[in-house]
């Protein structure tokens, strides 16, 4: 038998090989070869904590997919996916330039080759920032007419940001901002942090970290009303000035709020004379008053800027002269005794009278408005006189100004007094 068996051997090792080329010319030819390519297969960063540990912050610079090419049997191809590869990027292969080799592999599957394109990843490495902001509190749209924002209330006012350097720099202040449109009461939310640069330009990046995304925001909405200042003033100005009765308060209304009832009963602010003391003064008096004291009860400045001082002014000016032209015609004779009469010593002349007052009032009198009276009888007695005798006298005159116009001195006219040969 043994001799069976190694008989020809060398034709059967020949046979043998000949056999197994058939055989794997027969596979080859049956699940040949093939090269397939998958886009966007995402790239995964290993050990990326490295870079924190060191106080750095990267941003991967392109894409973070990338494209593979798997060559394997076609058997293989036809039951690969996408999902089935894995690309990687690991943080220890840092190069001096930024850039990390991205590996490939089909874990589960026997293939012949993989490669990505690109094959490396790009990263952008800086400086990791952290600052305090603070928070300023907005508001949008209008509310309804008739009442005004009156406050603002935040939970905090400052809150921490994180990124890279450059970009954190860039952040000047974080703002909330609350909607309220048509308001009529008090609204809250909890509002989106956003961030701003110096000129108020919004600041979208996920390379910035926040500590908190939202803070609790109140906006105090109020019913709000205009009233005017009254002001008046106590004292009297020095010699030979007026005050003109011009008082002028700036600003003239205040924009005030308050519950609807206790806006109800309220017209005016009202400022106390002592307030404003023009004794002794020479020219227009002014004073800044802080009228916070004197708001009704119940209501507050609608402006939450307004500091509540407002400017009164009191306007003093000095005493004018002039010379009035009075007709005869415009003096009035009373009181002369019985049985006598009287007559001008020069008939047909105008008598001075001098009068004093404010410029503007003084140039518009017309002798018009003023009266002139002679009452003799009130001057006989003033004098002692108890009969009149013929004669002529110089005789004091009345004179009744407008209110705040005086006459200057004393004003006098001549009369001659006869008796009256016509009376029986």
């Amino acid at each position: 038998m043994k001799k069976k068996i190694l008989r020809n051997w060398g034709l059967k090792l020949i046979s043998l090989v000949i056999a197994f080329m058939l055989w794997y010319l027969a596979v080859s030819t049956d699940d040949p070869k093939e090269t397939q390519t998958y886009s966007n297969i995402p790239v995964v960063l290993r050990n990326a904590e490295l870079l924190e540990q060191e106080n750095k912050v990267y941003e991967i610079q392109g894409s973070i997919l990338t494209r593979v090419s798997v060559r394997a049997p076609r058997s293989v191809i036809e039951q690969l996916r996408a999902s089935d590869i894995v690309a990687e990027a690991d943080m220890n292969m840092l190069t001096d330039i930024n850039t990390i080799a991205i590996t490939c592999s089909v874990p589960n599957y026997e293939v012949e080759s993989v490669s990505s394109n690109p094959a490396v990843l790009k990263l952008s490495i800086e400086e990791k920032s952290t600052r305090w902001l603070r928070v300023l509190p907005t508001t949008t749209g209008d509310v309804a007419e008739g009442y005004v924002i009156v406050g603002t209330k935040i939970d905090q006012n400052r809150i921490e940001i994180s990124g890279p350097k450059s970009l954190v720099e860039t952040v000047s202040y974080a703002g909330l901002r609350v909607d309220v449109t048509g308001a009529t009461s008090t609204q809250t939310a909890n509002a989106e942090i956003i961030l701003y640069d110096a000129d108020g330009n919004i600041i979208e990046s996920e390379r910035l970290h926040k500590t908190v995304n939202q803070i609790r925001m109140e906006v105090e909405v109020l019913p709000a009303k205009d009233v005017p200042v009254e002001l008046s003033y106590t004292g009297v100005p020095s010699q030979k000035y007026m005050a003109t009765g011009r008082v002028v308060c700036d600003p003239e209304t205040i924009k005030i709020a308050g519950s609807v009832f206790a806006l109800a009963n309220i017209n005016k602010i009202t400022i106390p004379e002592d307030e404003l003391d023009i004794t002794g003064a020479t020219g227009n008096v002014e004073k800044v008053i802080n009228i916070r004291d004197y708001l009704p009860s119940n209501t507050r400045f609608a402006d939450a800027n307004f500091n509540g001082r407002v400017t009164a002014t009191v306007y003093v000016e000095p005493l004018r002269e002039r010379t009035m032209l009075i007709p005869e015609e415009r003096i009035s004779i009373y009181g002369i005794p019985d049985k006598m009469i009287s007559s001008y010593a020069l008939p047909g002349q105008s008598y001075k009278l001098t009068i004093s007052g404010l410029a503007d009032v003084i140039s518009r009198l017309d002798v018009t408005d003023v009266s002139c009276v002679v009452d003799i009888e009130e001057w006989m007695d003033d004098e002692g006189i108890k009969k009149l005798v013929p004669g002529t006298y110089t005789l004091p005159v009345r004179v009744t100004l407008p209110k705040d116009v005086t006459a200057v001195g004393d004003f006098y006219v001549r009369l001659k007094i006869e008796e009256d040969k016509e009376d029986g």
